[in-house]
């Protein structure tokens, strides 16, 4: 056992730096962001608790406006949904492919894959989905696609699909709006 718990720390230890490198990437062409929207988990259990198409919000970091974003390259984003007495806040970061069309000076279309790590900051209280919480690092895949109306705010539609957190598959849909806060 104490041997599990060891490579369990060092995998923890790993992930953050994994993280951070991936997130010194996501900050070297910075733009801070934040993205509202609607989240439409695909676990029964999870929509008892925070609803079919819950409030979601959460951090963003990197080029809102997708400038220089074709090909392959780094997202790191957050996700935060609530409800009484239950939370889970990610912040992750993919590394994927990413296709573009359209003119980047007005409307650009785009879409992307990716898959990553993210760190899970959980609590749990009641019968849906059990009475847990924790802090850990867990994969995460995205699969996104979107159109940049200007080089301040994005629409896009993403399918996150993440790692059991808790004994819950928290995986669903997210439509959201992306607001730069800085030029």
């Amino acid at each position: 056992m104490q041997k599990c718990a060891k490579f369990e720390t060092i995998m923890n230890r790993g992930s953050v730096v994994v993280l951070g490198i991936f997130a010194l990437g996501a900050v070297a062409n910075a733009q801070l962001g934040v993205s509202v929207g609607t989240y439409n988990p695909k676990s029964s259990n999870v929509k008892s608790v925070f609803g079919s198409n819950s409030f979601a919000w959460g951090p963003n970091f990197g080029n809102v406006g997708r400038d220089s974003r074709k090909g392959l390259g780094a997202d790191f984003t957050g996700l935060s949904l609530s409800a009484p007495g239950n939370r889970l806040f990610t912040l992750g970061s993919t590394y994927g492919y990413e296709v573009q069309s359209g003119d980047s000076a007005t409307t650009l279309t785009y879409a992307r894959i990716g898959t990553g790590i993210a760190y899970y900051d959980y609590s749990f209280t009641g019968v849906a989905l059990g009475t847990s919480s924790g802090r850990q690092f867990k994969g995460m895949s995205v699969a996104e696609a979107g159109v940049v109306l200007n080089k301040q705010f994005t629409i896009s539609a993403q399918y996150i699909m993440m790692s059991k957190v808790g004994g819950n598959d928290f995986s669903g849909l997210r439509l959201q709006a992306v607001f730069s806060l800085s030029r």
